[in-house]
């Protein structure tokens, strides 16, 4: 458990200047863009502090972009005599892509990317109330999504980890993981690291909180490589909700496989992710 609440703890401190300025640039798109100390000084004046936002038209420009150039779904015959094979698997994946409601998803992770510079969902499984299996997909909010420092590729395909923080109350957690999960073991197990800020915020900066009047639980879904095969565990602070397993999730070759998809806007050569906000920013 160790080990891995510490690959948690080294992305945050590995990352905490870019997330930092990923968190201004949001903070500019959204019109938040005078300090604290400029803000009285021009109170001090009797002025009001005016924000002339260039940087939002743009982004929405972007996303309607999107929007228009957004095509349907289909698979193409590779061979001849294929072509009802591609008909039934176009179908297929309209089906999942409808079910999804995907296209909402593809903005706002979009929105992540164009914004803070990274966005990812991920790809699962789940029974319905027939039993039957169906494909979902979940956008990971960009402040609950966490990955390999050392990962080099806008799509994260050499990561050794990636994993998504979630926040659960009490009975939440024994809802999802049963009733022999211990609870008392679920405590504060100090700072989640000296690079900590609040982008994983709810957001307290321990792995239980208790200040909002009830007790909520930071509970990392952490996808691990180790010698090739790929493991999930879930994990508080060092307390384990479900040990290690390989991963359920096989790729075309029947390999393990991480179920979380994402993506970068641009790499600086600090290994620092960004997005197309930060251009604008001295200009704004």
């Amino acid at each position: 458990a160790y080990k891995l609440k510490r690959q948690v703890e080294y992305f945050l401190d590995a990352t905490y200047d870019a997330r930092t300025l990923s968190q201004r640039d949001r903070d500019y798109y959204s019109g938040y863009q005078w300090t604290e100390n400029e803000i009285n000084v021009l109170a001090k004046r009797r002025q009001i502090p005016i924000t002339v936002n260039r940087i939002k038209p743009k982004i929405e420009g972007l996303k309607g972009l999107l929007n228009n150039r957004k095509t349907d779904i289909k698979a193409f015959p590779r061979n001849k005599g294929d072509e009802d094979t591609a008909h039934v698997v176009t179908d297929a994946l309209r089906y999942i892509e409808d079910n999804n409601d995907y296209d909402s998803i593809h903005a706002d992770v979009f929105e992540d990317v164009i914004v803070e510079g990274y966005g990812a969902c991920i790809v699962d499984v789940e029974k319905d109330a027939r039993g039957d299996n169906n494909i979902t997909i979940s956008r990971i909010p960009w402040d609950r999504f966490y990955f390999d420092p050392h990962s080099i590729r806008k799509d994260f395909a050499d990561a050794r980890y990636m994993g998504q923080i979630l926040w659960l109350d009490d009975d939440q957690v024994i809802e999802i993981f049963g009733k022999n999960v211990d609870i008392d073991a679920l405590v504060s197990h100090g700072d989640m690291s000296q690079g900590y800020n609040d982008t994983f915020e709810d957001k307290p900066r321990y792995w239980s909180d208790e200040s909002s009047g009830r007790t909520r639980y930071r509970i990392a879904q952490h996808f691990y490589i180790d010698q090739g095969v790929w493991y999930v565990a879930y994990f508080s602070g060092l307390t384990f909700l479900e040990k290690p397993q390989k991963s359920p999730y096989l790729d075309e070759f029947g390999q393990t496989s991480c179920p979380i998809v994402g993506v970068s806007a641009y790499i600086d050569r600090d290994n620092q992710r960004y997005g197309e906000v930060r251009a604008f920013i001295d200009l704004q």
